[in-house]
């Protein structure tokens, strides 16, 4: 395969990846007049009180000219709601079943559900209601708001990918939470965290010690932090980072500054350590894509290089987000690269795309020093270096604020 055949492969493999975004409805269809005039029959039933129902309720009135009532839909039921959020309403069950990752408004008799799987997806779906139906004027005229009864807009997505979603459709205001997942400690002297990686189902870390000239590839399970294996002793340099090949079940091990071409492979299955490999792209950080089948590299925090599945370089890019953080390593989803970084204070994730282009920075709270991340089992994750390797679970959270 050419270069130019490869850098096709590599590059356009998003336009293979699965997705489902749907809207439709209308024609022939009866239209439900939801405000007529300043005036409405309509109430607004929310799954739970906070900002997000409070900034809809404003919305509402903004582009309507009529304020409707709202309250907590446990609280009481009536005739000619729009229900926002999970609430426990059949209602509700009814139109988000089906929907595993995302969100779903649609009309359920005298109901119109507005809803997601979680909060934010909620807030996505309110987003999608003010741009695509209140700023409509094929749905709201002079104060009248009707909306076909069959409308339906929806997105869901078996793999959620959630960050990668969000940027998709342009949201880049939404914070990162942080939940701890699992503590990989030290062994001995080998203390000092550095890659992580993980096929869904384990978790694994690289540490070495303070010399540089001693590590170990640790595997934990995933949900319940258990160590299941560790590998034998082997020299991997600074261990700048590792990456898992899920199509070979191959882990490997980045030596970092003073071997920037060279990477130990490891077998994730018993962690057997394998022959050192030399590749023709200088490293610091990596990550595998199976989807794509193809490396993402990166040395110094200067540059992003695409790799095919035998370590060939095939395109390469400058990177030029300069923010002043110290460059970590990195980690991928189907859409997006990741870039972990860190300063004194706290850590940030800058993201590029496939294409090598910036695409926003991201804040996590947390002052510990990032190594890592990947994305698995539906999840992002940040390891850091702190009690050996200590893993955190990163979710985007998304308001909806009417103005923003």
């Amino acid at each position: 395969m050419t270069n130019l055949r490869i850098i096709a492969a590599c590059l356009a493999a998003a336009c293979l990846l699965s997705s489902c975004k749907k809207e439709g409805g209308g024609a022939g269809a009866g239209a439900i007049t939801l405000t007529a005039g300043g005036q409405s029959t309509w109430t607004i039933a929310y799954a739970k009180q906070g900002s997000d129902a409070n900034s809809f309720v404003s919305a509402f009135a903004a582009y309507t000219g009529c304020t409707l009532r709202g309250y907590l839909a446990s609280s009481e039921q009536n005739q000619n709601e729009i229900l926002v959020g999970n609430t426990s309403r059949q209602e509700t069950r009814d139109v988000m079943e089906g929907i595993s990752n995302g969100f779903k408004i649609a009309f359920r008799g005298d109901k119109l559900v507005i809803a997601g799987t979680d909060d934010t997806w909620t807030a996505v779906a309110l987003y999608e209601f003010e741009k695509r139906i209140l700023k409509s004027k094929k749905y709201l005229d002079g104060g009248t708001l009707k909306i076909p009864s069959n409308y339906v807009l929806s997105e869901s997505y078996d793999d959620p990918m959630t960050i990668a979603r969000l940027l998709r459709n342009g949201y880049t205001q939404f914070s990162l939470s942080t939940e701890k997942a699992l503590n990989c400690p030290a062994e001995g002297t080998i203390k000092v965290a550095q890659g992580a990686a993980s096929d869904g189902t384990y978790a694994y870390f690289v540490l070495r010690n303070s010399s540089d000239d001693q590590a170990m590839v640790f595997k934990h399970d995933l949900k319940t932090g258990q160590r299941i294996a560790k590998s034998a002793v082997f020299n991997g340099g600074h261990c700048n980072d590792m990456t898992l090949n899920t199509r070979t079940s191959t882990l490997y091990v980045v030596h970092g500054s003073a071997a920037p071409k060279v990477l130990t492979p490891v077998a994730a299955g018993d962690l057997s350590v394998g022959q050192t490999k030399t590749v023709s792209v200088g490293t610091g950080a990596i990550s595998y894509n199976a989807a794509r089948n193809c490396y993402a590299v990166s040395q110094g925090g200067k540059n992003l290089v695409l790799c095919n599945h035998n370590f060939v370089s095939v395109q390469s890019y400058t990177r030029t987000d300069n923010t002043g953080h110290t460059a970590q390593g990195m980690g991928s989803d189907d859409h997006y690269i990741y870039f972990p970084m860190s300063s004194s204070s706290d850590n940030i994730l800058v993201v590029y795309d496939w294409n090598g282009y910036y695409i926003a920075t991201l804040k996590i709270n947390l002052s510990m020093e990032s190594e890592s991340m990947f994305y698995a089992a539906g999840n992002y994750y940040v390891n850091f270096y702190s009690a050996g390797a200590t893993l955190y679970k990163i979710t985007p959270v998304l308001n909806y604020s009417f103005g923003s």
